[in-house]
Parts: structure tokens; C-alpha cells; sequence
């Protein structure tokens, strides 16, 4: 009965009037999460606070923003408003928002999400000299501390701008960090976060559930292969602060180590320079970030969120043709014959097998024109014998081949050609 009424619903697409005012909190009725399964005890504050932001957004909201074109309206609106009231008059109950409060509701928030997610650090797969509690809690609560900040004090002509690309930037050191930190890399966090859904959301609605988890593991596919090309700085959430009796701390391929000493003085003086550099960075990242904004006092104001939002969108996305011949030569061989893509009907690739031939003799002696050469590769006598010849070292090819006995099934082309 659910999935005929989730085909009928989603049959139409976006389109479909019932799902525009569709919101929510009535979709997790009547297809979601199972009520009773959830913790009612008041402790789940990620749970609630989420709650309390989507129950009166629209279905087609949450569509737009999927697909990656949000109408920031004034559901959105209201949903901030709800989210600013929760945490403000509930967790803070009233109290100003000040840094201190602000890093107070991090720190509630953190403790709840691992609460809620039953995240057991020591059983994860993480690589050696890697403490993944004490990085995940400098990586939530940097991003924590941004995100609050922005839609507590941000203008309402760009806070949704602001949020969005503090929410891409958020997922991108996510995943770096994931697949550095795991044993098994990228492929490791991929089946983590996959796990870790299917953990969420056991409760859900099985159709919800598959559908939601292709189109998690496409969207994790993809921003991986976005972060390779432009892999975002995951070191200040590795370092671990210097304590007494360490050492300053090095870099081995990206993982933080920390060597015991025996002597005062020169953990002393290590240390010493160990706060210098960390001030140093401290004052450069500070400095890159207010370079970073010097550029939106030049323009009009309502030009920024729109500036934004395309330099957000452009950072992620893939190459798209026609290409350059300068993007082409910069890309590997194997690629670049995939966009020099050449037509290997059998007169084509004989005909221009014979003209490269030619070209690269070394003979003194005449040799053919194109047109002759053309012509030469019609005769059906020499294609004939061009085709025995080429069918003869596939298959001389393959059978030298160990590996092909175990995947000719998946080659059905292959098999096809070589039976004709």
C-alpha cells in the first residue's frame, strides 16, 4: 500500500500539485520514521531541532533544494526563525547570544549527535596515531561555530547564501577527512556512511530507504571525484594540541605524530616555537579569509548572494564540453582519445591506418596518394583480409589473456563479434 502510494505521489515529478503542499512533517507520517521507535526523552536534540525546522516545509522545498536550485522564501525564513527560537529559548532558555553561548550550544549539539548516532571511535577502522574523537570534535565544532553564527547574525538577503556554501564547504573537509583518516580511504568512508544511514534510518520506509541510498552513494561518488581535483585543507583539524611531555608536532603524510622527551628545557623551547607557528598560521588564515571578503564592498549588495551562489556552483562543477585544446592536452592519453573519439567502421580505420603508414615510412621510393590509398582500402578483397586479419589477433589477444575466461560474460560485444 506505502509503495503505491509513494509511486503515485512521486509519478509525476516535481509537477505534481499534492506534493507542493505536501509538508514535511506529514510526509514522515505517513511514510517515515515510526514515531514510537524514536526517543521522546527531550535528549535528541539534533532530532528535534530538525523537527522543528522541516514540519512546515513543503516537500517541493526540500525537491528545489535537492536539485540544487532552492526558491528561499519565506518557508525557509520560517524555518530559521524556528531553528534561531529553539536554541535560544529552549537549550539557552533566554539567555543573549554571545560567543561563549554560541560555543555552548556546539558543545550540547556535538555531545547529542554522538549520543544519538552510538558512535564508537574505538571500533572504527582509523589509521594509526589518529585520534578520530578529538578531530571530529575540532571539525564540528569549527563548523558548528560558523553555521550558528550565520543564521543567528546574518542579513535575511543572504544567510541562506552563506548558510548553503558553509554547508558544501562543511561536506567537502567531511570527506577528505573520512577518507584520510580510514584505513581503507575513499572507499572506506563511502561504506561507512552508508552504514551509518541504513543505522539512521532503519525505521523508515523500505522503498524511502533504497531510494535514498542510491542517490547517497551517487552524490558521495561525485563529491569525492570533486574534492580530488581541488582537495580542501584538513591539517588544522588533525594537529593535536602540544602537551609536556611532547614534542612539537610533525607531518608524516598528513597524519600527526608526537615523539615523548625526556629533557625540560627542550620541550621548553619546541614548544615555544611550536605556538609561534600555530600563531603564524592563525594570523594568515585570518588574513586570506578577510581578503577573501574585500571583494563584496565593491559591489552592489544585492549582487553578493547571487556572485556567491555562482562561485559555489562553478567550484564543483565537472568539465563540460565543447573542450579546449588546451584542457585536452593536459588530460591523459587514455581520456583523450575518448574525446578525439575517431570512426573504427572497418573501411574508415583501414583507410587511415594505410595513410599513417605511409606518412611514417622512411621509404625514398614513390608512394601512394590519399586518393589512391582510399581507393586501396574499398577493394573488398583487401577489407576482407584486413577483417581475418584483425578478428585473428583479437583473438590471439584473448586467449593469451588470463584474466578474460573469468569476465567474458560481461563482454557480450567481444563474444558477438568474434562468433559472426
Amino acid at each position: 500500500m506505502y509503495h503505491l502510494e509513494l509511486v503515485r505521489l512521486f509519478g509525476n515529478g516535481p509537477e505534481n500539485p499534492e506534493l507542493n503542499n505536501l509538508t514535511i512533517g506529514t510526509f514522515m507520517q505517513r511514510f517515515g520514521e515510526d514515531a514510537d521507535s524514536r526517543n521522546s526523552d527531550g535528549t535528541s536534540l539534533v532530532s528535534e531541532l530538525f523537527s522543528v525546522m522541516t514540519s512546515q516545509m513543503r516537500f517541493s522545498d526540500v525537491w528545489n533544494l535537492v536539485l540544487g536550485n532552492p526558491i528561499v522564501g519565506t518557508r525557509f525564513s520560517a524555518a530559521r526563525h524556528s531553528a534561531t527560537d529553539y536554541l535560544q529559548n529552549t537549550l539557552l532558555q533566554g539567555r543573549p547570544i554571545t560567543p561563549e553561548t554560541i560555543d555552548e550550544l556546539c558543545a550540547q549539539l556535538y555531545q547529542s549527535l554522538i549520543q544519538e548516532a552510538s558512535i564508537d571511535f574505538n571500533e572504527l577502522p582509523v589509521k594509526p596515531h589518529i585520534n578520530l574523537k578529538n578531530v571530529m570534535k575540532r571539525f564540528f565544532m569549527h563548523h558548528g561555530r560558523a553555521i550558528l553564527n550565520i543564521i543567528f547574525h546574518d542579513d535575511d538577503n543572504v544567510w541562506f547564501d552563506h548558510f548553503r556554501q558553509q554547508l558544501i564547504c562543511l561536506r567537502n573537509e567531511y570527506l577528505a577527512l573520512a577518507s584520510h583518516c580510514f584505513e581503507g580511504g575513499e572507499s572506506a568512508a563511502i561504506e561507512y556512511l552508508l552504514n551509518r544511514h541504513r543505522a539512521i534510518f532503519r525505521s523508515t520506509n523500505q522503498m524511502i530507504l533504497t531510494w535514498s541510498e542510491t542517490y547517497l552513494r551517487t552524490c558521495l561518488t561525485n563529491a569525492f571525484s570533486s574534492i580530488r581535483s581541488s582537495p580542501p585543507n584538513i591539517l588544522t583539524y588533525l594537529n593535536e594540541p602540544p602537551t609536556s611531555n611532547q614534542l612539537p608536532q610533525e607531518h608524516h603524510n598528513g597524519v600527526t605524530l608526537s615523539t615523548p622527551v625526556n629533557t625540560i628545557p627542550q620541550t621548553s623551547t619546541i614548544a615555544s616555537k611550536t605556538g609561534n607557528e600555530r600563531q603564524e598560521q592563525k594570523l594568515t588564515m585570518t588574513t586570506a579569509s578577510q581578503e577573501n571578503t574585500n571583494w563584496q564592498a565593491d559591489l552592489p549588495e544585492d549582487w553578493i548572494p547571487i556572485v556567491i551562489g555562482d562561485v559555489a556552483v562553478q567550484t564543483h562543477v565537472q568539465p563540460q564540453p565543447p573542450f579546449s585544446n588546451a584542457y585536452k592536452d593536459g588530460i591523459p592519453a587514455k581520456r583523450r582519445r575518448v574525446h578525439n573519439r575517431e570512426d573504427l567502421t572497418s573501411t574508415n580505420l583501414l583507410n587511415n591506418i594505410l595513410i599513417r603508414a605511409a606518412q611514417s615510412s622512411n621509404t625514398q621510393s614513390q608512394l601512394p596518394d590519399s586518393d589512391s590509398l582510399r581507393h586501396m582500402a574499398s577493394s573488398p578483397e583487401v577489407l576482407q583480409t584486413f577483417e581475418q586479419e584483425l578478428k585473428r589477433l583479437l583473438e590471439l589477444r584473448l586467449k593469451n589473456d588470463r584474466d578474460y575466461e573469468k569476465i567474458h560474460t560481461r563482454m557480450p560485444n567481444t563474444k558477438r563479434y568474434l562468433e559472426e
